[in-house]
């Protein structure tokens, strides 16, 4: 969820090349990502902070209130320690600058989902 339409392509295709995730939806306002992501459903949004409308900050607080809320990554510019503890605050699951998505995106993905406690659906037959 990005207002950048490049970057947005960019991180889709990336996305595609080096992970097992797909991508099923893209806004580029906060209100269209809280609203795909209740709809949609997915269990991982990349949210930039500076988003049009809603903020990245309200956006992101909205995502975690959502019943079964995704995992949120910010993905931005603003790179500082007040940020990062904003988002963390705020209920971010993890933090990376656009400057290092590239490298950083793909291990911490596979980081947060090695670290899901698995839901009942994910169980298998008992």
């Amino acid at each position: 969820m990005d207002d950048n339409a490049e970057f947005l392509d960019t991180a889709a295709r990336f996305l595609a090349t080096h992970s097992p995730l797909r991508v099923v939806g893209r806004a580029a306002t906060g209100a269209s990502a809280i609203e795909q992501a209740a709809f949609l459903k997915p269990d991982l949004v990349l949210l930039d902070l500076a988003m049009p409308g809603i903020g990245g900050m309200e956006t992101l607080a909205r995502l975690k209130r959502l019943e079964d809320p995704p995992r949120v990554v910010i993905v931005t510019l603003h790179d500082g320690l007040a940020y990062r503890t904003a988002a963390f605050r705020a209920g971010a699951d993890a933090f990376v600058s656009k400057d290092q998505f590239a490298g950083a995106i793909a291990p911490l993905i596979e980081e947060l989902f090695a670290q899901r406690a698995p839901k009942p659906s994910d169980a298998g037959p008992r």
